[in-house]
């Protein structure tokens, strides 16, 4: 009786196996966005052709999707980069995402299969009764044909190395303005008692990425001071214009901090408060990716150079400020990104 009981377990195990195969895995592609009609239709099309040839079911509805699939197109450098992301449809999560640049579609041909079969090793079907086929050979296509038609240079390699989309912080130029508040301490050089304020300020940026670390910015803010002086109260609207040398720092995929330091210029608008030419400046730049800029809150403080003049001189105040400013820039001029981009993949 036991003999025969496990034989039934035996043979009812093994249809079982044989009942269930990729097949039953179901995956929803979706429309590619961006780049032309023609490209698109080219990847759509065998994007489908090598699903299918891995053996998963494409189905029409991704609400009965166990995967999908999305793509897009954008443009970068000198070419184009295909984004191709594979989602858990039941769990709403991202699985991977795979990146490959081109030049000109055809150049595709040999690496899109194995860019699809190394994403599609992250979906698993419901019983692995065959392996996935392995990897198409790849083959060297950087010489040039003839004609020069173009070139192959893929950013997929044999470890699942993708780039991440870090263009955002890899602009050559960088527009912005920015709003907040300015405290400022005045101290007396004689015997007048010491005098403080607050302010509001905003102000315009541009900078210069010049190398991957470093960018120098310029800028023009406003603010009004404020001074007591002998019970009486003197205010002069000002223009500063500031020259930083700004470290640029990258962690993580959404964020930018900026340390920097450097000089600044003074022009007062009237002549109640007359300040130094200039003084100098230190602080830093938080930045969190937002859309296609970046939101930063800007911690600032500054010291004039010398003391500034009240009332036609009678007065005199060393002058500190502290700044406390948000804005939102954008990038412009995509600049090539180091090797450094290239992490894993993005699980």
């Amino acid at each position: 009786m036991k003999k025969l009981m496990c034989l039934m377990i035996l043979l009812s195990s093994a249809s079982l196996v044989f009942s269930q195969n990729r097949a039953d895995t179901t995956l929803f592609l979706e429309p590619i966005s961006g780049g032309s009609s023609a490209d698109r239709a080219f990847f759509e099309d065998n994007l489908e052709m090598e699903i299918s040839a891995a053996g998963y079911t494409m189905i029409d509805d991704v609400l009965d999707a166990i995967y999908s699939i999305n793509a897009s197109i954008a443009p970068e450098d000198d070419g184009f980069v295909l984004s191709i992301t594979l989602n858990n449809v039941k769990e709403s999560r991202e699985v991977v995402t795979q990146e490959l640049f081109y030049t000109q579609v055809e150049e595709s041909y040999e690496m899109l299969p194995f860019l699809v079969w190394q994403m599609l090793a992250n979906a698993p079907f419901l019983v692995n009764d065959i392996p996935p086929p392995p990897p198409p050979q790849i083959y060297n296509t950087d010489t040039e044909s003839t004609n020069n038609s173009g070139r192959m240079t893929p950013i997929v390699n044999l470890v699942n190395a993708v780039p991440d989309d870090d263009s955002w912080k890899n602009k050559w130029i960088y527009l912005g303005a920015k709003f907040g508040v300015s405290p400022r301490f005045y101290t007396a050089v004689g015997k007048e008692p010491n005098t403080e304020s607050i302010t509001i300020e905003l102000g315009v940026e541009s900078s210069i990425q010049a190398v991957d670390f470093l960018s120098v910015q310029m800028e023009a803010n406003f603010s009004l001071d404020t001074v007591d002086y002998q019970n009486e109260t003197y205010r002069t609207p000002i223009f500063t214009f500031p020259l930083l040398l700004k470290v640029v720092l990258k962690p993580g995929r959404s964020f930018l901090v900026e340390p920097y330091g450097g000089a600044y210029l003074n022009l007062p608008l009237t002549a109640e408060i007359q300040p130094p030419v200039g003084g100098w400046t230190a602080g830093f730049d938080f930045g969190v990716k937002t859309g296609s800029g970046v939101i930063f809150f800007d911690f600032r403080y500054s010291t004039d150079f010398g003391s500034i003049k009240v009332h036609g001189g009678e007065g005199e105040f060393n002058r500190n400020i502290v700044s406390v400013t948000a804005g939102y820039k954008v990038g412009f001029l995509n600049r090539k990104q180091s090797a450094s981009r290239f992490r894993g993949a993005r699980y």
